[in-house]
């Protein structure tokens, strides 16, 4: 690992990424947003990231990821999906996170640098995970595609290669400063 890990500058990261997706979202399919997600009484923030409502005012919710390490010339070619993380007291203490405990309709990946963003219905991504799984293409911990990762190595993520399953995926490719 290379230097410390830093959570104010993932933070940034991440809220750049999102304040890109509101109005990507807002834009491309007429949502309206309403909030990201916060405590609040019967949610927690891993409930969903961002909540919309649609032109029928039904609530539409998000899990959003940001991608700024990967970049042309610098690309696993993966989708990092987080499933269960150290506690950062007790390092013992494994803590189903990510797609274990999302409620939301929906993910997106968004890959900042490579101007794509890659959306998936939450209980398909789940779908694809098990189907994966049962069929060995993603082993046990510590293997090529089911790594610990992000969050100074506390985050166990499957990896997702994108193009052998982007068929799963609605892919959209778009500049920032056209939205």
């Amino acid at each position: 690992m290379t230097g410390a890990y830093n959570y104010q500058l993932d933070k940034s990261s991440g809220d750049k990424g999102e304040k890109t997706i509101i109005k990507f979202l807002e834009k491309q399919f007429n949502l309206k947003y309403v909030r990201s997600s916060e405590f609040r009484e019967g949610e927690t923030p891993s409930d969903y990231d961002m909540l919309f409502k649609d032109i029928y005012d039904k609530n539409v919710t998000y899990e959003v990821k940001t991608d700024l390490y990967c970049k042309p010339g610098r690309d696993t070619g993966n989708i990092a999906i987080e499933h269960r993380r150290k506690g950062y007291k007790d390092e013992t203490l494994i803590e189903k996170t990510g797609i274990r405990k999302s409620k939301s309709h929906y993910y997106i990946y968004y890959f900042w640098n490579l101007n794509e963003l890659w959306m998936i219905k939450t209980p398909e991504l789940r779908k694809l995970i098990r189907s994966m799984v049962n069929s060995r293409e993603i082993g046990e911990p510590g293997s090529k595609k089911h790594k610990w990762m992000g969050d100074g190595l506390r985050s166990l993520s499957y990896l997702i290669p994108r193009e052998q399953h982007r068929n799963h995926f609605l892919v959209y490719s778009f500049k920032r400063d056209e939205l």
